[in-house]
């Protein structure tokens, strides 16, 4: 990775692998356009975790900080085809696999409101516009959507690799964020793709067979997609939860299309160089549902994390 600005930080230019992240969301991010499988691992559902610790794309990236706002430009070459799984690959199939490129106009609008425009394009398919912006209503709530329009196609061809049109669609997402004066956070999103199955598809996939709803919801993972066309996301976390550095988190996502459910529970404990967590995990649905497809419908563990 290499960076360089100058003098007065107005001009920025990066070279390397970055993890780019433009989203206001907590759970669903449509304007994240380089999310396209970049996770290797998933040792959390905790959508933020995974959007942090995910493999960035290789690019070059220059920006122009403006009094209100800023410009930036992005450019993703293709550098590799061919996906791995070995351990110490660096996997540029998977993150550099076409050429990509995007420019982004973020603005000001006021001391408490942002908003951003994108314009992404790769090889192969058409323009994708994207937009977002985030409000600070009062000291406690924060108000924010995001919302992208695209022609590709949908999920179950890409899925399936069938030849389909692409079609005209768009991903929403809109959600508010509560902070108590006791460090409690609540966060709740409205969650909507074009892209994904509607309840009719959802039953005629159910008569494709168990192959296909596998390497549907593979699919959605690995593009970081939502599975169901409309899906509820509800988070708490609870800082300091009676004693101090004891956080408790606990997270429910809703797929309303085919009314499965996860529910993922973590208390930890932070330590000046470990992390002690205890997490539940609960998936509710029926045979062939996102939820209810998973082998394990409860599961419960201890993860230590050493930093060093």
């Amino acid at each position: 990775y290499l960076g360089w600005q100058d003098d007065d930080a107005a001009a920025v230019l990066e070279a390397g692998r970055i993890n780019l992240r433009d989203s206001p969301g907590y759970a669903y991010n449509p304007t994240d356009f380089f999310r396209d499988n970049a996770l290797r691992t998933y040792a959390t559902v905790d959508p933020a975790s995974l959007r942090d610790n995910r493999m960035g794309s290789v690019m070059l990236r220059a920006q122009h900080l403006l009094p209100r706002g800023s410009l930036a430009v992005v450019f993703s070459p293709e550098l590799d085809d061919s996906p791995s799984d070995s351990s110490f690959s660096l996997d540029l199939g998977s993150t550099n696999a076409r050429d990509r490129g995007q420019l982004s106009w973020g603005h000001r609008l006021s001391e408490k409101v942002n908003a951003e425009l994108l314009l992404y394009k790769e090889a192969g398919s058409s323009v994708r516009f994207g937009a977002s912006f985030s409000a600070l209503v009062s000291d406690a709530v924060v108000v924010y959507a995001e919302g992208t329009h695209s022609s590709e196609p949908d999920l179950l061809s890409r899925a399936l690799m069938l030849p389909a049109p692409s079609q005209s669609g768009n991903r929403l997402n809109a959600g508010l964020s509560y902070t108590t004066t006791t460090r409690l956070s609540l966060t709740a999103e409205y969650q909507y793709n074009g892209f994904a199955l509607d309840r009719a598809g959802w039953e005629t996939l159910q008569v494709a067979g168990p192959d296909a709803q596998g390497a549907y919801y593979s699919q959605a993972l690995a593009l970081q997609d939502n599975a169901g066309q409309q899906t509820i996301f509800l988070h708490a976390v609870q800082r300091d939860l009676a004693i101090k550095n004891l956080d408790l988190t606990a997270l429910l996502k809703l797929n309303r299309t085919d009314n499965s459910r996860m529910f993922w529970l973590d208390l930890r404990y932070r330590l000046q160089k470990f992390d002690i967590s205890l997490r539940v995990q609960r998936n509710v649905g029926n045979e062939g549902s996102e939820f209810g497809i998973v082998p394990i419908s409860t599961s419960a563990g201890a993860v230590v994390t050493a930093y060093f």
